[in-house]
């Protein structure tokens, strides 16, 4: 028998146990929170403008995860409200109509049973 030592050397060499990518380029994950006190919103913000003030030229961000959802949802808004503003305008037009409707149907028919009995009680004979 040979003793492993005389075939093959080994050392200890500590390097990333994973090398993480994204798009296929090699990244750096940052975690975060916000502060108490301060809104998810307000935390990407401070994250941007901390990566415009110290990234060198050449170097990127994008958000990924639970991040990247509250960014586009918070496009999202805008079509959303004018869309649900715009079906609770139609609603209460309908409503409204139908409202506006009833009243004066009904006014129209009890002004018709007042004039068909005031009729009968003008000509009425005793």
């Amino acid at each position: 028998m040979i003793p492993l030592s005389s075939v093959i050397s080994s050392k200890v060499v500590e390097n990333a146990p994973l090398i993480s990518h994204y798009n296929l380029f090699r990244s750096t994950e940052i975690n975060g929170g916000a502060a108490p006190g301060y809104s998810s919103g307000q935390a990407i913000e401070a994250l941007r403008q901390v990566a415009a003030n110290v990234l060198p030229a050449g170097y990127g961000y994008e958000f990924s995860g639970l991040s990247r959802e509250e960014i586009n949802a918070g496009r999202q808004h805008n079509g959303y409200f004018c869309f649900v503003y715009y079906f609770c305008l139609l609603v209460s037009h309908s409503a409204v109509r139908k409202l506006v409707g009833a009243v004066f149907g009904t006014l129209c028919r009890s002004y018709r049973r007042i004039r068909r009995y005031s009729y009968a009680l003008l000509f009425y004979r005793v």
